[in-house]
């Protein structure tokens, strides 16, 4: 019976291999899986002698990476720096290729990171400044709306009372021309007036006349009559006309 390994030779190599592969990617996983990765620490220490060697020098103290120092003196003979602590008066050597002029990854990590929360506060704050400038916004809308309909409605009233105020101006010139009609016509009263007294005077001294001539009259008729008659009766005689 044939078998995967009794065919060509350049087959069986080919599952060899194949075999080969997965039993090497099967045991790098078994060592992964038994040894994790691990990385180093980026917590570095650093000592301060009280001299500028690394021999039995007593250590002041040991800083921790990013602690702030103050360099008083370097030597580039020797490789140190003597340097004080920012925080105290202490002073001792330190390796100077310990040294660098900018803050550690971890300090500038920190500090970015509080940069970053500072601005996600500002960003809050800064977005409730917006929402708040938006609901003046909407308020000042709202209010300009309705002095808007206020200002239509104070325009309506303008035009009705510049009506009424044409109206009140035609209705005062239509007094004044009625007052000069008026005037008018009391004057021509007045000379119709004075026009009927002077008529009334006229067929007052006109009767009185007639009236005086009637009186007249009849006094040269009665002292006429008289004789007329007594002539009549005894004819004219000389005395009579003496």
């Amino acid at each position: 019976m044939n078998t995967p390994f009794s065919g060509p030779r350049p087959l069986r190599h080919w599952v060899a291999g194949l075999l080969t592969v997965l039993a090497a990617t099967a045991v790098a996983a078994t060592a992964r899986a038994q040894n994790p990765t691990n990385y180093v620490t980026d917590q570095f220490e650093v000592t301060m002698r009280r001299a500028p060697s690394a021999g039995n020098t007593a250590i002041v103290r040991v800083l921790r990476s990013g602690t702030p120092l103050v360099v008083l003196e370097r030597d580039a003979g020797n490789g140190w720096s003597r340097v004080r602590l920012t925080t105290s008066d202490t002073e001792g050597y330190v390796l100077t290729r310990y040294l660098m002029s900018e803050p550690d990854a971890r300090s500038q990590l920190a500090s970015l990171r509080e940069r970053v929360d500072t601005l996600r506060n500002e960003s809050g704050d800064q977005g409730r400044e917006l929402d708040d400038l938006r609901q003046a916004s909407a308020e000042s809308a709202r209010r300009i709306a309705a002095l808007d309909q206020e200002n239509q409605r104070l325009e309506i009233e303008l035009s009705d009372l510049q009506a009424k105020a044409a109206n009140v101006i035609s209705i005062d010139r239509e007094n004044t021309s009625l007052r000069k009609e008026l005037t008018d016509t009391q004057i021509v009263l007045e000379a119709l007036q004075q026009e009927n007294d002077e008529l009334s005077s006229r067929r007052i001294m006109h009767w009185f006349l007639i009236g005086a001539a009637v009186l007249l009259a009849g006094v040269v008729v009665g002292l006429v009559l008289p004789g007329l008659r007594r002539r009549k009766r005894g004819g004219y005689g000389s005395g009579d006309l003496l």
